[in-house]
């Protein structure tokens, strides 16, 4: 039998694979609930959003205060996850279902951690929003089931309806009540937030919850470990049912010090995207953000309904929880609305919950700097299966006995190659900092102790060029660490003048 180089990669060594740190007699199942455009302050009383089922989930487990997507752009994120890799090792950018797209399906020979559980006799399934590959399903990278499929197009679009399923939410479609109007520049009037008009029961979040729960119910009756993941799509975000909305009283919303960024001494582009959105005031703030906080609890009400079907099927005790989510969203930050090329808080800071009952203690918290492709380096770790072939990421599962361990890692990085126009950007994050080198403009860097809202671009700042300088220098080490291709290239005469070295001071570090 032949077998080609992914075959090989996914079940090379499964056989002499030693147990690692957090490694179980008996492999736990897994359930993985992935949000969407979802910022971290929507859970945990972060804000005056109402999540409790995701708040006894972190009760009962580890909430990780410090959790990062790898770029705030749902393809780029999601094939992070996936492969726990960065983009170069996967093989797409930006969002593949656009004209400009740099990729539309991941390299052929890459791995997975659902092909490694499925090497490992696991049944997996996958829930929900796909946005991934327009070539390929989940059904192509390791899953065994899909169910009610989200963001199937290109070559795969026709696939649901060959397989005998049809996408959730079709109740919502022309079942939605504009509370707030606008146009961008070239651009007819569209809806940014409102109300759905329709039966709980055939919402989008409600009918993904639905498969997901089927799918719990038929593996819980089996004799295998399984998987069942579900991603709930972005399309409801701002547009929660009325009784989710009446919830809120916008006037008791806080208004962010960042809606009113100025954009002093920030790439020019920033502001104008801001000013895109017309002249928002701070009712629209307070307004936009009531629709987009009951749009998450009701999302959490399905959260909820996942975790009463793990209880009802005997399976609670010995399953391992996640949820994350791909990205956030501006939502009003500094003006902006929509994920875009923005480096700030609101768009890359995630909510990430695990609960593993006997194995994370309960209310456990990290402040340690983890992100979104961390996921899967922990599910091969903790289930003692092979390491994912890059090491771009690391397993969290050390973190859940010592959350404040010091031999954790002191910095991350996030690549961005832009959301509909390519762009490049690359950031690094530090427990008080954060870096950013913007090809297209100057570079920003805040300090996100003393201004947590991110107003004040230190970047050339010379009380701050000491901070500065090492910030730079961390960004050429990250980048060489992972051989990101546009580091350093000391073997190609003339490179520079291409990569970072033409823009970027190659300082020390402190």
């Amino acid at each position: 039998m032949t077998m080609n180089r992914r075959d090989f990669l996914a079940v090379a060594g499964s056989g002499a694979a030693a147990m690692p740190l957090g490694a179980a007699p008996q492999r736990p199942n897994v359930l993985l609930i992935l949000g969407d455009n979802q910022q971290s302050t929507t859970i945990a009383n972060r804000s005056v959003c109402r999540t409790p089922n995701i708040n006894q989930l972190a009760d009962d487990g580890m909430l990780f205060h410090r959790a990062y997507t790898n770029a705030a752009v749902c393809s780029p994120a999601r094939n992070a996850l996936l492969t726990g890799a960065f983009n170069w090792a996967f093989g797409t950018y930006n969002q593949p279902d656009n004209s400009s797209a740099m990729a539309t399906d991941p390299l052929p020979d890459v791995v997975t951690y659902a092909q490694r559980l499925r090497a490992a006799g696991y049944r997996l399934g996958y829930n929900g929003k796909w946005h991934t590959s327009l070539s390929r399903s989940p059904l192509d990278f390791g899953y065994h089931e899909i169910g009610a499929p989200d963001r199937y197009r290109g070559a795969i679009a026709e696939l649901p309806r060959k397989l005998g399923l049809k996408e959730p939410g079709e109740a919502e479609e022309g079942k939605r009540i504009p509370a707030k109007t606008i146009s961008w520049p070239g651009s007819a009037s569209f809806g940014l937030w409102g109300y759905t008009d329709c039966e709980e029961e055939r919402t989008l979040y409600a009918e993904t919850a639905d498969a997901g729960i089927g799918m719990i119910r038929r593996f819980a009756a089996g004799d295998q470990p399984w998987m069942v993941e579900v991603h709930f799509p972005e399309n409801p975000r701002g547009w929660p049912l009325r009784k989710y909305r009446e919830r809120y009283e916008p006037r008791t919303i806080p208004i962010s010090p960042n809606f009113r960024d100025k954009f002093v001494n920030k790439p020019a582009i920033q502001k104008r995207d801001a000013e895109t959105y017309g002249s928002m005031t701070e009712e629209d703030y307070r307004e936009g953000r009531a629709f987009y906080y009951a749009s998450f609890e009701q999302l959490d009400t399905q959260v909820g309904r996942l975790l009463s079907a793990l209880e009802e099927t005997g399976q609670s005790d010995r399953t391992l929880v996640i949820y994350a989510a791909d990205h956030g969203a501006p939502w009003g930050a500094h003006h902006m609305w929509i994920p875009n090329f923005a480096p700030y808080e609101e768009l890359y800071r995630i909510p990430m919950v695990m609960r593993w009952p006997d194995r994370i203690p309960k209310r456990a918290s990290c402040d340690r700097l983890v992100q979104l492709h961390d996921i899967g380096h922990t599910l091969v770790d903790v289930l003692g299966l092979p390491p994912l072939p890059h090491p771009h990421g690391a397993s969290l599962a050390p973190l859940w006995k010592e959350p404040a361990r010091a031999d954790w890692r002191d910095m991350i990085l996030c690549p961005w190659y832009g959301q509909n126009f390519p762009m490049i950007q690359r950031m690094v994050i530090t427990a008080r900092h954060k870096y950013v080198f913007n090809a297209y403009d100057y570079d920003e860097c805040y300090d996100l102790e003393r201004d947590p809202y991110e107003l004040q671009n230190i970047a050339r700042d010379s009380s701050y060029a000491t901070t500065v300088a090492d910030m730079q220098a961390r960004i050429y080490e990250l980048m060489n660490r992972f051989h990101d291709p546009f580091g350093e290239k000391p073997g190609i005469p003339g490179s520079a003048r291409f990569l970072l070295q033409r823009y970027l001071p190659q300082e020390r570090r402190l």
